[in-house]
């Protein structure tokens, strides 16, 4: 089973990676052309379906079978199912808000979700391993 920090690290990792949020005029979404959220990066692309978008993972059996089979899982664990909810509050709670606030002081989008990752460590113990970055 893979680890919450495994998963964090590669959430992380993606989040890095990113130049915005995963966003349209609708909303939060797991993929948008081109972009995934950090949960979106756990769906590949044969388990990726439109019905999916707009729907949170805790509240979509569909979602979350499509990233346990990308974590080689046949079910996530209820630990596990709460750090993917976590990780998806962090990126949408701030996505809506970020083309205002990037427009006008040009704020990088991880600048942006980075204490959200810093609070999503803390509740579950774990290192957010982005030195590099900076």
């Amino acid at each position: 089973m893979t680890s919450l920090q495994e998963i964090f690290n590669r959430a992380v990792n993606h989040a890095l990676q990113m130049e915005e949020p995963c966003i349209d005029h609708t909303g939060c979404l797991y993929r948008y052309g081109d972009n995934k959220c950090m949960v979106g990066a756990f769906i590949s692309e044969k388990d990726h379906n439109e019905k999916m978008e707009g729907r949170g993972i805790a509240a979509t059996i569909e979602v979350q079978y499509a990233v346990a089979r990308t974590l080689e899982q046949e079910l996530l664990s209820e630990k596990q199912l709460k750090l993917f909810t976590d990780l998806q509050c962090a990126h949408d709670d701030v996505a809506e808000d970020f083309r205002d606030e990037h427009q006008m002081h040009e704020t990088p989008w991880y600048d942006i979700i980075r204490p959200r990752l810093q609070k999503v460590a803390g509740k579950y113990h774990l290192t957010l391993n982005d030195e590099n970055r900076f």
